[in-house]
């Protein structure tokens, strides 16, 4: 689902915003946690498990941490969690690639490896909150549903930016909407609605023709 799209513009973000006002405080993270599962679903369902195993391995990782008090054994555990979620990362973004040119000559067949939308940014936000937890600039988050919500929540899920927890990580118990800031926002998403339909999607068209070109051309 794209930002741009009639689907988001006309009945998720809609209905998303009207419910975060009506339901009760207490189940607003559940909330935007559907919402955020179901919006990377809707172009994803094959791939959302591979989110989920990252955000569980963030999560147990950082309880392991929490735990230890070896430095020995909480570099270790750092190594090894970060290694796991980055070797995910490096398989489903760079296999191809590497099985290409390891032996361009060689026919061997394999099955085309798809990357899956956002994979970039919820995994550096898995290892940001983790590398937070080691250092010590917070605790380990002993709810895993906060720790899924921080990490695939929708509005930064497939486009970035990346936001180090421990910005946010008050945010998710105890936050504050006002009237002033929702209208800074929407004026934002508006703005770069705009950039985006008006001005990148116009050039976007001549760009692929001319990528669609011959190299010598």
């Amino acid at each position: 689902m794209l930002f741009s799209s009639l689907t988001f513009l006309l009945f998720f973000l809609p209905m998303v915003l009207a419910l975060y006002y009506i339901v009760p405080s207490k189940g607003r993270n559940a909330l935007l946690l559907a919402a955020s599962l179901l919006f990377y679903a809707w172009g994803e369902p094959v791939n959302i498990g591979i989110m989920l195993i990252i955000i569980f391995t963030a999560y147990v990782g950082a309880c392991i941490l929490e735990l230890s008090k070896k430095p020995n054994i909480r570099l270790y555990v750092l190594t090894f969690t970060v290694g796991y979620i980055l070797n995910i990362l490096v398989y489903f973004k760079y296999m191809g690639f590497i099985l290409s040119n390891a032996a361009p000559e060689m026919s061997i067949p394999f099955v085309e490896i798809i990357m899956p939308i956002g994979i970039s940014f919820y995994t550096f936000q898995a290892i940001s909150y983790i590398v937070d937890v080691y250092r010590g600039d917070v605790a380990a988050q002993k709810n895993p549903f906060k720790v899924a919500l921080y990490i695939s929540l929708f509005p930064q899920l497939v486009a970035g930016p990346i936001i180090k927890y421990h910005d946010v990580c008050d945010q998710l118990d105890k936050r504050r909407v006002r009237f002033d800031s929702f209208m800074k926002g929407l004026k934002r998403f508006i703005i770069g609605l705009g950039k985006k339909i008006i001005i990148a999607n116009t050039l976007g068209e001549v760009v692929d023709k001319i990528f669609a070109q011959p190299v010598a051309e």
